[in-house]
């Protein structure tokens, strides 16, 4: 948390829609008119991280004992 992972995963994941982009700054890009990028792995670490961060709708007790919660990837499809 103190450096930002999830932020900066997901400000990688949008690249130039991202509110943290800067034009003055160079930044590299995956994926071009031809090529489309597979980001699945970027969003599992995300979702992996997101799970190990205490929320609100955690409680303290499951967050002490180590129970987490699903992943979309865990729970049922929605359609």
């Amino acid at each position: 948390m103190k450096r930002e992972v999830i932020s900066r995963l997901i400000d990688f994941l949008l690249m130039k829609e991202s509110p943290l982009y800067d034009l003055n700054k160079k930044r590299t890009e995956m994926g071009n008119s031809h090529v489309t990028p597979k980001f699945s792995g970027i969003i599992c670490a995300i979702s992996t991280l997101g799970r190990y961060c205490y929320t609100k709708g955690w409680t303290k007790d499951q967050f002490e004992k180590g129970i987490k919660p699903a992943t979309a990837l865990e729970s049922e499809k929605v359609i």
